[in-house]
């Protein structure tokens, strides 16, 4: 029976150790995602001085990396959105039904059980985890990308 309690609170120890890193992952990519964002809005900014100072340009190639910039930057925006947006974490196991539930019941067969709804939760959040990292990904792209051309456009009008 000893034996038992220890594999029971072990994978229960386990399972709850996973969800929280899952919940740190998803609080460290909103930290990348807004490092990033906040290069590409400094980035705009700088073009947005760079052509205020503007005397003398090729106007046509300026606009088309103006243009771009732009583009990039609302994208950027949008996929920083969507990131943003994932933030609806499953936690398990529910804490009226944890309740209901540990009438009557030893701790082992509780461990086990909140083990197993904790298990379910990680499950769960891995595929919204996995969709929110390529979008904080995409998000560093659009960064890059707009970050050449902010430097392209800053170029064309010096």
């Amino acid at each position: 029976m000893a034996d038992e309690t220890s594999s029971t609170r072990i994978a229960h120890e386990v399972a709850l150790w996973r969800l929280q890193e899952q919940l740190s992952y998803g609080a460290a990519l909103d930290s990348r995602l807004a490092s990033s964002f906040a290069l590409a809005a400094a980035m705009v900014a700088l073009l947005g001085s760079a052509l205020l100072f503007a005397e003398s340009a090729d106007r046509e190639a300026t606009a088309t990396a103006v243009t771009v910039a732009a583009g990039l930057f609302v994208a950027n925006v949008v996929v920083s959105t969507a990131a943003l947006l994932m933030n609806r974490w499953t936690l398990a196991p529910n804490l009226d039904e944890l309740l209901g539930y540990s009438e009557g019941i030893s701790g082992d067969e509780l461990a086990r059980w909140t083990a197993e709804a904790i298990a379910s939760a990680v499950e769960e959040n891995g595929a919204r985890l996995q969709t929110k990292s390529q979008l904080v990904n995409l998000s560093i792209v659009l960064t890059g990308a707009t970050s050449i051309a902010v430097s392209s456009a800053v170029f064309l009008l010096v």
